[in-house]
């Protein structure tokens, strides 16, 4: 699943073009299945229509700023029976199409079908002026790094793996974030005017939801922390849920706190390659990358987050969390104009805080270690994987009630359980890191501009990296 915004290559640039009453009907070369097909065909009717109509683009761009799944995609049947004028969406476009029962079997075939507004170095949603910019239609493709356009005569021009347009534009392509047929996410969607029964992948991905995202300011560490710190605790967390200290060594389990996923960093530029592995890299030279969808062309990254928490009561935990994150979010990025195009100039990475509630750590029902796996995922062929975790147990707990620091004189038991859980076959994997109960939330402490700073403790995959630190929740 490739995103926008923070990637290219050099390339050049190739144009070929269709008669200007060409016909929708005509085989493309990058069309390799009904889908692909479909879409191209929906590209040809929506490139005219936005030419002649203002009002449709203002509609889709007003659609767009809505973010209903959280990114500037617009679903289709959401916005069939809309009107741009005295007609629907779906009427108006139909005009467009060869004939009523094609534009009909592309509604039928493509209950995903999305129309996307990039974010471009000087082409974005917000400052689409929709009176005077005319945008050229794109396909996003699986199967190709080389993406077709089109203008308001069904010309055909191609956008070459590694270049940025340089010029309005806006994609259509599938989504991800949503499910079709499907209700186990139900509750949490708000998806209605269609005939399809649709849900949210995860509820994170339901604009409707308030974003408990941290402000652009960052992520302050919850003051429990720092006083368990300053209090020259080895386990903080013994601070944290038992009220524990160096001279108070008994305590009962607090659970108005939680333990939070407050920060996330990919750790060097070959997480490019890494996460580009089935596809492309724009850093990879092309006789190394496996070419297909370019970044620009599919919105923000979304990234899975598997905890695996072994059990005293053996109802392991399986917990799932996803978060989104824009291409500027994850890294400052500057480009080169290149003619009518741009390529990605320099990258620099920087912090996210997608402030992500998991579940409180009480030792007593909880192991020692959790093992978090991490994926930039892509919803497509489901499989089940398996990983073994080994913890140990705490055992100086009498009823709630802590006895002792650490382990106390009670000791420890050990024991290996296996988890099942589900990903994806085109997800890319971030790889995996164990935190325990044992070790700091905060390691030391730093000055710099406004004062004095705690540095808080990473667990690293690899690939990136993970602050994991407990939150008053109540």
């Amino acid at each position: 699943m490739k995103k926008l915004l923070l990637f290219g290559l050099f390339a050049t640039i190739l144009f070929s073009s269709c008669k200007k009453n060409e016909s929708i009907e005509d085989k493309d070369i990058f069309v390799s299945n009904q889908t692909e097909n479909l879409q191209i065909r929906f590209a040809k009717i929506l490139a005219p229509a936005l030419a002649d109509n203002s009002e449709l683009r203002s509609l889709i761009k007003s659609e767009a700023l809505k973010m209903f799944d959280k990114d500037y995609d617009i679903l289709y049947q959401l916005i069939k029976d809309k009107r741009v004028g005295e007609k629907t969406v779906s009427e108006f476009l139909s005009s467009y199409a060869n004939s009523k029962e094609e534009f009909d079997a592309i509604e039928e075939n493509l209950p995903l079908l999305t129309i996307f507004i990039p974010t471009l170095p000087n082409f974005t949603p917000i400052n689409w002026n929709t009176s005077t910019e005319i945008p050229k239609v794109a396909v996003c493709l699986l199967t190709s790094g080389d993406i077709p356009y089109y203008d308001k005569y069904r010309n055909q021009s191609i956008i070459h793996y590694g270049l940025i347009p340089g010029f309005p534009i806006i994609v259509i392509k599938q989504n991800e974030r949503v499910l079709v047929g499907q209700t186990k996410h139900q509750k949490s969607s708000n998806l209605s005017g269609s005939k399809y029964n649709f849900s949210f992948l995860d509820e994170s991905f339901d604009g409707s939801k308030l974003d408990n995202t941290p402000t652009k300011g960052g992520y302050t560490t919850d003051p429990v922390n720092i006083e368990a710190y300053n209090l020259g605790m080895e386990w903080h967390r013994d601070y944290v849920y038992y009220g524990l200290t160096p001279t108070k060594v008994n305590g009962a389990y607090r659970n108005n706190y939680s333990e939070f996923i407050t920060s996330f960093c990919m750790l060097s530029d070959s997480w490019l390659g890494k996460i580009s592995d089935d596809s492309q890299d724009p850093f990879l030279k092309p006789s190394i990358a496996n070419l297909k969808t370019p970044f620009w062309t599919d919105g923000f990254f979304e990234f899975k987050i598997t905890v695996l928490i072994n059990s005293t009561n053996g109802m392991d935990k399986t917990l799932t969390k996803y978060f989104s994150a824009k291409g500027s979010d994850l890294a400052t990025v500057t480009y080169v104009k290149m003619g009518f195009m741009y390529r990605v100039d320099k990258v620099i990475r920087k912090r996210y805080n997608p402030n992500l509630e998991l579940i409180p750590w009480d030792l007593k029902n909880y192991g020692m270690a959790w093992k978090f796996i991490v994926s930039e995922y892509d919803p497509k062929i489901e499989l089940s994987e398996t990983k073994e975790v080994t913890t140990q147990y705490a055992l100086n707990f009498n009823l709630d009630l802590k006895i002792g620091l650490k382990f106390g004189a009670g000791g420890t038991r050990t024991e290996k359980t296996t988890f099942t859980y589900k990903t994806t076959k085109e997800s890319d994997d971030l790889g995996e890191a164990i935190l325990t109960f044992d070790q700091p939330i905060i390691t030391g402490i730093t000055t710099g501009l406004g004062g004095k700073y705690y540095i808080t403790r990473e667990i690293s995959t690899g690939w990136c990296s993970l602050n994991i630190e407990p939150k008053r929740i109540y």
